[in-house]
């Protein structure tokens, strides 16, 4: 239906809301839009190429029935939800919703209805970009924190540090390099966090995924006197069922809403703030730092004398990784506990 209710001629830069949301989008850095094409977004499915996005498109019948149920269900997952019924704060809640998906790195949610699609917004607001800025610490709290890991770091035996996805996620992947590549300090990775470490530093050694991990791997992570775990996700496929081997009294534990030292919490305080603060004051002279054990890329013993013919999952990703490449991709799946 018409929107005669609002005065386009108000507007400076009118501007069709689809329009305007998906410039939004590919303005934070995304570049295709998946889904399924159905009767509630084929007018909005036009604005996709128009503004550079790749259309990837899926086959079900998801896109039928009532938007509403799926908006409520979402309610219930999302940090941020948008229902776009009103051209007058469409743009603004647009902008939020999108600022919340990148700050907090959690889904958001935008119900854009088929009579909204073409509803005039201000154009001119594309203007000025999305604050994506991490909001700030206390500083009185994060200055607090530092100096307390700080002190445990200054004192640790055989420190290590163990990266995980949310470093990606929460954008701290700077931070994290800076802080390996300054301390020396051995550098391992979970299974979720492969690729946020270069693997090229002499002091990468590997990933650490619990009981399924190299031996060689598994003793410098669990006894080391100290471990760095900067954006764990402890879930049963990241850890081998829950089969990591490492106290928490030797852990501090770096996330996005707050920091434990040991088993003290501190809530409501980004990693980002705080691992700058860590680099910059840090003793390089009081870090014990040990070399990392040698990189496992072999055929296993029992592998490689059989006579065998079989192709087992050992012999396969044994031999398969040797042949990546620098900035290769692969799927790893099913694979994922042999191929690393």
């Amino acid at each position: 239906m018409a929107h005669a209710d609002i005065r386009t001629s108000a507007l400076k830069n009118p501007l069709d809301l689809a329009e305007y949301l998906f410039r939004r989008v590919r303005e934070l850095g995304v570049r295709s839009v998946h889904g399924v094409p159905g009767d509630y977004n084929l007018a909005a499915l036009d604005y996709i190429p128009k503004v550079g996005l790749n259309w990837v498109g899926n086959c079900n019948e998801l896109n039928a029935g009532d938007f509403n149920v799926f908006a409520n269900m979402f309610t219930q997952v999302s940090v941020a939800v948008a229902r776009l019924n009103d051209p007058y704060d469409a743009a603004e809640q647009i902008d939020f919703v999108l600022q919340q998906c990148m700050i907090r790195s959690r889904p958001v949610y935008i119900t854009l209805p088929t009579d909204m699609v073409q509803a005039k917004v201000e154009g001119e607001r594309l203007k000025t970009p999305i604050d994506v800025t991490i909001p700030k610490n206390n500083p009185d709290v994060e200055d607090y924190v530092v100096g307390v890991i700080l002190k445990y770091l200054h004192a640790a035996k055989d420190p290590t540090i163990l990266v995980d996805a949310c470093a990606s996620r929460h954008g701290v992947l700077d931070e994290v390099h800076e802080l390996v590549e300054k301390t020396r300090l051995p550098t391992f990775v979970a299974p979720m966090g492969k690729g946020a470490v270069d693997e090229t530093l002499p002091n990468y050694g590997g990933v650490y995924a619990g009981d399924v991990t190299p031996q060689g791997i598994k003793t410098a992570v669990e006894n080391s006197g100290l471990v760095l775990s900067i954006g764990a996700i402890k879930s049963d496929f990241n850890t081998s069922g829950f089969s990591y081997r490492i106290s928490q009294l030797s852990t501090i534990d770096f996330h996005s809403t707050f920091i434990k030292v040991k088993y003290s919490e501190y809530p409501n305080i980004h990693m980002k703030g705080v691992l700058r603060k860590v680099i910059d004051n840090m003793d390089l002279s009081k870090i014990r730092a040990q070399p990392a054990p040698p990189a496992q890329r072999l055929i296993p013993d029992d592998e490689g004398t059989s006579k065998d013919q079989t192709i087992t999952q050992s012999w396969l990703w044994s031999r398969v990784g040797k042949w990546f490449q620098p900035n290769d991709i692969g799927e790893r799946g099913f694979a994922s506990k042999r191929a690393e």
